[in-house]
């Protein structure tokens, strides 16, 4: 994540920054109310480790 939190808005920085440490990583809410804030999920969401088991339930 640190690597590419640089690439991110200043709004999901601050809202990544804040949001609290749990056993299975960092839950970060996001409005997703432009395009910017909307590539910053995708670019988290490319990064995100898959859970135990390796497979992500949906």
């Amino acid at each position: 994540m640190e690597t590419i939190r640089e690439n991110l808005s200043w709004y999901t920085q601050d809202a990544y920054g804040g949001a609290t440490t749990h056993h299975d990583g960092k839950w970060v809410r996001l409005a997703v109310d432009s395009d910017v804030v909307l590539a910053d999920a995708i670019k988290l969401l490319a990064v995100k480790r898959m859970p135990k088991g390796g497979r992500i339930i949906s």
